[in-house]
């Protein structure tokens, strides 16, 4: 959900946007292009926030202590605590948006 992403939504946009928004929309692809701007990530991060969905930041803030009992991972048949899991799930993210 980097750039790449992002250039194809908004160039989807900008093909059924209305023509009051067409500038706007272009404006948003030029930055885009650029690898500056917010991207389809930030786009949902930003959806989450405005309807104040609180998942990450619940798990995150939770006072309960994480198990460190291995859990399966089911595409791989692999087994990971939470912490591996966690830290798998960031570079994955990571990756995905540069």
């Amino acid at each position: 959900m980097g750039y790449r992403e992002t250039i194809r939504q908004l160039k989807e946009r900008l093909a059924l946007c209305h023509p009051s928004n067409k500038d706007h929309v272009r404006t948003e692809l030029v930055l885009a292009a650029r690898g500056e701007g917010p991207t389809v990530f930030d786009w949902l991060l930003e959806i989450f926030q405005n309807q104040q969905v609180r998942v990450a930041l619940r798990v995150d803030a939770s006072t309960r202590p994480v198990l460190d009992r291995t859990l399966p991972v089911f595409s791989s048949s692999q087994y990971l605590t939470a912490h591996e899991m966690d830290e798998s799930i960031y570079e994955h993210i990571k990756e995905r948006t540069e």
